[in-house]
């Protein structure tokens, strides 16, 4: 039975006039996730608009400089200047970087006010105690919770001791102290080692010897494996396994099954499954359980007692008998007066209705005079996650609108709305972020020269694009994890493939001793 639990908080601050825009170096995140599994992480973003005028830095922007390169695959060739930041050890890359934050922190100087309310707001919507609910895996319960003081969780583990069968008295007897919390990953331990982790996935073995999990210490979004064995707090040494997705144990406790990305040259691996079966998936839903006693029930059987009615409904005006037994619940009141969603179809360029979600506070809100933020991804299909992040109350209880453009290239109803905002079409996608963003501002939702911008991984790409062909909408832009051009890794990637094959023989020798 796989559970799981995300909480995560990211915050940016961006600060900008008349003339100027800058982002806001400071970010923090929480992250924490329940046993057996770990969601990836997500974004999310507070920041204010300022009317009054700013202090610029007296130093210029720092520029990177220009190296020529040129780069030729299938036919073609074109310059890269910017090749040379590949090599993230190069002496002048990392004076950048460096130049780059200190122009940052001069710029936002004057905005430590600022973030210290901002950070405040935020904690005082956190409970006093942030953790994971128990789960319950064999004799053991795991959960995870943030310790005082602390950015990030631990993972703790303790037996149960509500059920005293045979399995839980060995188990004391043989650890005395069985109702002692034992913390099995140390996530603050880790930050400080790399100065940076995102834990992707955890996997405790059958047997509850060993912990699988896999993390990033680079931000790079590129996930390492690592086993340690419970029974003695080691790392077991092993040769480096990157890149993976998900695993999970095998009942033999010594089998990880792991989900990866194909090698360069693996592209005629063959699946031979095991079993074929044939389902029609239309009318019926299965799962897959594991050590778990499932009990089954028709699903349209009458029941052998008698039930009364619970209207969930608020009814006004209306008044029952004490002797009807048909109660009546309060349900929750929403925040309508507080917070509004509204859902409106844009037109593009090309006639297609494009869904955009707008998020606003009627009581901070001002016609034509709110600044804006626009969210945008458009790629692999995937539906833009507009999850409710309560660290938005920061924007929109200082009027700001907060706005999602479903554009072509995501997710849609079918795969059509994918296939016509991609390769060849993926102009589509531009377009309809750009004709979401003028809607915004020609509906009144935010003021016209007070929109910006934010994308994520892939969908940086939709934001530069509309930034570089409509330069006049957007006053400012948020690009992380940010990726503009697939062409340089196209590029990359043949020479990894060159490489693999005339390697093949001893790269195979040296192969993890790990099944699939």
């Amino acid at each position: 039975m796989v559970l799981g639990l995300r909480n995560y908080i990211d915050m940016h601050l961006l600060s900008r006039s008349v003339s100027n825009t800058s982002l806001r170096a400071h970010s923090f995140s929480l992250s924490f996730a329940l046993i057996p599994s770990i969601s990836a992480s997500s974004s999310s973003f507070s920041s204010k608009c300022r009317a009054e005028p700013i202090s610029v830095p007296s130093q210029p922007p720092p520029v990177p400089k220009r190296v020529p390169f040129t780069l030729s695959l299938h036919g073609h060739s074109w310059q890269d200047p910017y090749h040379w930041m590949r090599n993230t050890n190069d002496p002048d890359f990392l004076n950048y970087l460096n130049q780059e934050n200190s122009y940052a922190q001069a710029f936002m100087a004057d905005t430590g006010s600022l973030q210290r309310t901002l950070v405040a707001e935020m904690k005082n919507r956190m409970p006093s105690k942030v953790s994971t609910p128990v789960e319950c895996f064999g004799p053991w319960l795991y959960y995870e919770y943030i310790p005082e003081g602390k950015e990030y969780p631990v993972l703790c583990s303790r037996l149960q001791t509500n059920k005293p069968g045979w399995a839980e008295k060995i188990l004391s007897y043989v650890k005395a102290e069985f109702r002692r919390e034992e913390i099995l990953l140390d996530w603050n331990e880790i930050a400080e080692k790399h100065g940076y982790v995102h834990v992707g996935q955890c996997r405790i073995s059958p047997d509850h010897n060993f912990l699988a999990y896999t993390l990033d210490a680079t931000g790079s979004e590129q996930f390492m494996l690592q086993i340690k064995d419970l029974r003695n707090g080691c790392i077991i040494p092993m040769a480096p396994v990157n890149g993976i997705v998900s695993l999970a144990w095998a009942q033999d406790c010594k089998t990880l099954v792991l989900c990866t990305k194909l090698e360069p040259g693996n592209t005629d691996d063959t699946l031979i499954p095991d079993v074929i079966i044939d389902y029609d998936m239309a009318r019926r839903t299965f799962s897959i359980v594991q050590q778990e006693e499932v009990l089954g029930a028709p699903s349209n059987a009458r029941s052998r007692s008698s039930g009364y009615e619970l209207d969930t409904l608020q009814h006004r005006g209306i008044e029952k008998d004490a002797k009807d037994k048909n109660v009546e619940l309060e349900r929750w009141k929403d925040f309508s007066s507080t917070y509004c969603c509204e859902r409106k179809e844009v037109i593009s360029h090309d006639g297609i209705q494009v869904p955009l979600t707008i998020l606003y506070s009627p009581k901070a809100w001002k016609s034509s005079q709110s600044p804006g933020i626009l969210h945008g991804y458009g790629a692999y299909g995937e539906v833009l996650d507009k999850s409710w992040r309560a660290d938005r109350l920061s924007l929109l209880d200082r009027g700001w609108v907060i706005a999602f453009a479903d554009v072509r290239g995501g997710g849609g109803d079918d795969h059509s709305w994918h296939k016509t905002g991609n390769g060849l079409f993926k102009q589509n996608s531009i377009h309809d972020f750009v004709s979401c963003g003028k809607y915004l501002i020609d509906e009144g939702y935010v003021q016209r020269d007070q929109l910006s911008a934010i994308g994520v991984s892939a969908g940086c790409l939709l934001i530069g694009a509309a930034l570089n062909m409509y330069p006049n909408l957007f006053r400012a832009a948020i690009l992380k994890v940010s990726h503009f051009s697939k062409i340089p890794d196209i590029y990359y990637y043949s020479f990894l493939l060159e490489y693999y094959i005339a390697n093949k023989q001893t790269l195979n020798k040296q192969k993890l001793d790990l099944k699939y």
